[in-house]
């Protein structure tokens, strides 16, 4: 991969996701998000005025939004998701959409772009 290259970093808005969307902005590359900021964006905040950052706010359980972000992209870290034990017993639903389904879905998608 080339450091001109376009990364998705899936949930970027996470602790995670953050520190890895700078450090791969230092390494000269592109850097696309997608995220829903279920728990707030002021973790992109560093980033939002810099020439190689690109935030789409969607869900990855929404085809279209993971369409729309994969456009173009080379690669993919996948971060988002419902973490956690007790964050998945206490919202089963919603950790099985987004930890198992969404992430089959990106999975999928990417695969044939």
């Amino acid at each position: 991969m080339s450091a001109t290259t376009t990364v998705l970093v899936t949930g970027g808005a996470g602790y995670i996701g953050s520190v890895l969307i700078g450090q791969l902005l230092a390494g000269g590359y592109s850097v696309r998000t997608i995220d829903n900021l279920m728990y707030g964006g002021e973790s992109l905040l560093p980033y939002v005025t810099h020439p190689r950052f690109e935030f789409y706010r969607g869900d990855i359980r929404q085809a279209e939004d993971v369409a729309t972000a994969l456009k173009g992209v080379a690669a993919v870290v996948h971060l988002a998701a419902v973490v956690g034990d007790k964050a998945c017993r206490q919202n089963e639903s919603p950790a099985v959409a987004v930890n198992r389904d969404a992430s089959r879905m990106l999975f999928n998608q990417a695969r044939e772009t």
